[in-house]
């Protein structure tokens, strides 16, 4: 297949999110699966927020960000991990339910 026709138009990154440095590439898609809660355990409100600036920054006119949120429930399950976890936990406002 040629450039700009599938599959050569579709590329995977993993990237940790709050170590961007402001020149981005932009994407029509980003994905973002199963981490809130460990930039929330272990960022607190900052790093989600981050996380939500740099995705809108990241995407091109039109683009669509795919989120999934962990429940707060889970949450309290691994609060106890590390004492960051635990202050992070009991310092969150920005709660899972209220990212839409």
């Amino acid at each position: 297949g040629g450039r700009g026709v599938f599959p050569d138009n579709v590329a995977f990154r993993r990237e940790d999110v709050l170590m961007g440095d402001g020149d981005e590439e932009s994407f029509d898609v980003i994905t973002c699966l199963s981490v809130t809660k460990w930039l929330h355990l272990n960022h607190g409100d900052d790093g989600v927020r981050r996380l939500f600036f740099r995705a809108h920054r990241m995407l091109r006119p039109g683009g669509v960000f795919i989120l999934e949120p962990q429940a707060w429930a889970s949450y309290k399950k691994r609060k106890n991990l590390s004492p960051t976890h635990a202050a992070n936990y009991d310092a969150i406002a920005l709660k899972p339910d209220q990212f839409a």
